[in-house]
């Protein structure tokens, strides 16, 4: 039924994964830190039966298969890989305080973003985001002013996509476009 959504119990999965985070500091007040994700996923087991697969011994669907799952299928939303590196560097200017630029680039794998994957349409490409950010600091470290620029490659990239079968549509989610911030703190 098109017109009707419902919970099953899919079966037995595993997923297995790996994250990985690095910071150095190679020379005084320059700071690189890196991090990295793998991510495994498999359906091991799934429930019940689909007339589709089975019709002479599957009257009536069931289950994960019954339901449209099928082995080999992905985790929705969880991409098998990810990665970032960030850099900045303190520049000491004495008394009148100090500048430290700095950028972070990420990075993440393709990723599905139905269950039941039946449509070559529900895919997220990868995509890597560029920021960065410059601060100054007073000597007494009481002032900081910052610019900030998110996607600085103003790069075209999705959050979400989600193609209609009943209707042949599809709609999609853009991520934000290049934006930029400039804040003002005082620390007391």
């Amino acid at each position: 039924d098109l017109t009707c959504s419902y919970f099953v119990n899919a079966g037995k999965a595993t997923l297995k994964g790996i994250e990985a985070e690095l910071s150095l500091e190679p020379v005084d007040g320059f700071l690189i830190d890196a991090s990295a994700a793998l991510l495994d996923f498999q359906y091991d087991e799934l429930s019940g039966c689909s007339p589709a697969l089975t019709p002479t011994t599957c009257t009536a669907p069931s289950g994960g298969l019954g339901a449209g799952l099928r082995y080999g299928m992905t985790l929705p939303y969880a991409p098998k890989r990810q990665i970032s590196v960030g850099a900045q560097y303190r520049f000491d200017l004495g008394s009148a305080g100090s500048i430290t630029p700095r950028l972070d680039w990420s990075w993440r794998s393709r990723q599905q973003t139905f269950t039941v994957q039946n449509n070559v349409l529900a895919y997220l490409p990868s995509y890597g985001l560029l920021n960065g950010r410059i601060a100054w600091n007073s000597a007494d470290e009481d002032w900081q002013l910052a610019l900030q620029v998110t996607n600085i490659t103003d790069k075209l990239f999705w959050t979400g996509i989600g193609p209609n079968n009943n209707s042949g549509t599809t709609a999609a989610n853009p991520g934000m476009p290049r934006q930029w911030s400039l804040s003002l703190k005082r620390t007391f």
